[in-house]
């Protein structure tokens, strides 16, 4: 999150606020009314709130600690300068004074609050003010999908239902592709088979609104297949360009579907759309190397990479008359070898991914034909990130590296400005996070670790 700065949060406000008569009893003060006051530089300090973080739609007491506090004295929250309920969303029902270093607060956030930092701001019965700058986050609540019996688990994908898919680890340890519903739980999607190399090893990848899973999976005859899945044909085998093996990555609206493929004469994956019934290579002939299709929206745009010699380039691809054209998304040139992705596409053709700065870091991009490209905050200075998935409303899901070199998982949003504000969201235990797809409601799926030795599929939803 972007730091707020203290000129930003210098609020001419003031708290009309009634002083209690016991000094050695809580009282209440009704804090929603506010009128310009003078305020002293002897005034209280707010230093933290517990909890420090809260759902939309609920009723919380927030304890707000700090010291300067009196009988009458008021809290509210802010938001980039401004404490009206209109902006904030967050109404300070009742403040009781518990001591001069504690006060709580009963306050409602509703439905639609921001998800934010949210300044805390004190004024004493005496019209003296406090602030304590980015004290308390509205954010999302993490829920653990849990596994399939064992270990490790991963979701891909999210529809608008909120159903989510990806991979779990079973008791036997295979890994086998999942569907999960808040109605049914976890559900195991099996494999199409397994194979010699690497056992029984499947993964579901994306999920769209009429419920049709893709993903990939072990066979007898590969290692890896692209497959669909139907809750009335069950798992089947796409097929390939001709070679041996293909996954299918990311299925859009209307059930085309997006992966890599191997060639009949190459055994190496070209980025490949299985459409209208057979399978289509958007790969070029010129190259040797490869890519993949990592996205496909609807109204005929996918999104993926195409590898050079020297370079991996990210690639949006559009429907037209004559076919499928490629075009490069133009990144900032770096030193070395150049590599960017591009991962997701929505509707109006906003494309998120990474790529990799002259000083080696990849960080993460958007990216739109009329708006050029505009790299992704980070969430520490120098430090890596991606985007890896947007929605119809411009949110961006993905990770950003932290200052103690977690991944950790992120929602960029776009401010009135134009710029780009990350959002880290709660995770299941201290280590590696990512949030890898979004729906349309703003609701995410990925991975969080789980213990410390195990990372479970997580779907971060709206309270």
């Amino acid at each position: 999150m972007q730091s707020q700065s203290l000129a930003r949060s210098a609020l001419l406000l003031a708290l009309s606020v009634g002083a209690g008569c016991n000094p050695d009893t809580p009282t209440s003060s009704d804090s929603t009314e506010l009128a310009v006051s003078r305020t002293s530089a002897t005034g209280p300090t707010v230093s933290a709130t517990d909890p420090d973080t809260g759902f939309r739609s609920t009723t919380i007491d927030v304890q707000v600690l700090g010291s300067g506090f009196d009988q009458g004295s008021g809290a509210i929250w802010a938001l980039n300068g401004d404490t009206s309920f209109a902006t904030t969303r967050i109404k300070t029902n009742r403040t009781t004074y518990l001591s001069p270093k504690k006060l709580l607060a009963n306050i409602t956030i509703g439905a639609d609050a921001p998800f934010d930092l949210y300044d805390v701001v004190v004024l004493t019965s005496g019209g003296k003010k406090g602030i304590g700058i980015e004290l308390f986050a509205v954010t999302y609540v993490v829920v653990d999908l849990g596994t399939l019996g064992g270990t490790n688990s991963e979701a891909y994908g999210i529809n608008y239902l909120g159903q989510v898919v990806g991979w779990s680890e079973t008791l036997n340890g295979e890994r086998h592709a999942f569907l999960w519903s808040q109605a049914a739980g976890m559900r195991d999607l099996g494999a199409l088979g397994s194979n010699p190399q690497v056992g029984v090893r499947a993964e579901a990848r994306d999920i769209n609104d009429a419920g049709v899973v893709v993903g990939l999976s072990s066979a007898p005859s590969a290692v890896s297949r692209g497959c669909r899945w139907t809750e009335g044909g069950g798992m089947q085998d796409i097929g390939t360009l001709g070679g041996p093996g293909a996954a299918a990555l990311a299925i859009g609206p209307t059930g085309d579907i997006g992966g890599w493929s191997y060639r009949t004469d190459i055994w190496h994956g070209f980025p490949s759309l299985w459409i209208d019934g057979g399978v289509l290579d958007l790969g070029r002939t010129d190259v040797w190397m490869g890519g993949q299709v990592s996205a496909v929206n609807g109204v005929g745009q996918a999104v993926g990479s195409m590898g050079f010699s020297d370079s991996t380039v990210a690639v949006v691809w559009t429907r037209g008359s004559s076919g499928w054209t490629p075009q490069t998304i133009p990144t900032p040139l770096g030193g070395g070898p150049r590599e960017a992705q591009a991962y997701g596409i929505n509707d109006l053709g906003q494309v998120v991914g990474m790529y990799r700065q002259s000083s080696g870091v990849p960080v993460g991009f958007v990216w739109s034909p009329g708006g050029g490209i505009a790299t992704l905050p980070p969430l520490a200075p120098g430090a890596r990130s991606q985007g890896d998935d947007v929605n119809g409303s411009g949110q961006i899901a993905g990770f950003g590296q932290d200052n103690s070199n977690f991944w950790r998982p992120v929602i960029w949003t776009q401010a009135l400005d134009g710029s780009w504000t990350p959002q880290h969201l709660p995770v299941l235990y201290q280590g590696d996070a990512e949030a890898r797809a979004i729906n349309a409601r703003g609701e995410l799926a990925g991975f969080s670790q789980a213990k410390r030795t195990s990372r479970h599929a997580v779907l971060w939803r709206v309270q």
